[in-house]
């Protein structure tokens, strides 16, 4: 009767972390996709308009994204920070003038035991083609 007790608690925190690992990924591949459609459909938009939409989509998932973990890049134009602005060209980072990158990165506290968290990163990046 114990044993079998043991067992069954057992699995249950394995599903439990599971779970939570599988709905924090799930979360992630929502967000990344919803970056996807925005620089698909975003190529008559500033890139602080982009940047807004992608901060707004980070709030509608819950995903704990800050601006200045947000970057936009069109064709060879440096990277675009959310929070500063653009930046400083990366030296020998070349992409085609007909591309657009939006990229990002975040740590997420995921549950894996009841009372035990674990920092699991993140890093959405997606890469379209656009109109010239």
């Amino acid at each position: 009767m114990v044993k079998t007790f043991i067992k069954i608690a057992l699995a249950l925190l394995v599903l439990h972390g599971a779970f939570r690992v599988g709905y924090a990924y799930w979360t992630f591949y929502r967000f990344e996709d919803s970056l996807q459609e925005l620089a698909q459909f975003g190529d008559r938009k500033t890139e602080a308009q982009l940047c807004d939409g992608a901060m707004d989509s980070a709030a509608g998932y819950g995903v704990p994204i800050a601006p200045n973990q947000m970057f936009i890049r069109r064709g060879s134009a440096p990277p675009y920070n959310c929070q500063s602005g653009p930046t400083a060209p990366e030296s020998g980072a070349t992409q085609a003038a007909s591309q657009m990158t939006i990229s990002g990165s975040y740590t997420e506290q995921v549950q894996l035991l009841p009372g035990y968290f674990h920092p699991w990163d993140f890093a959405p990046n997606v890469r379209v083609w656009v109109r010239p």
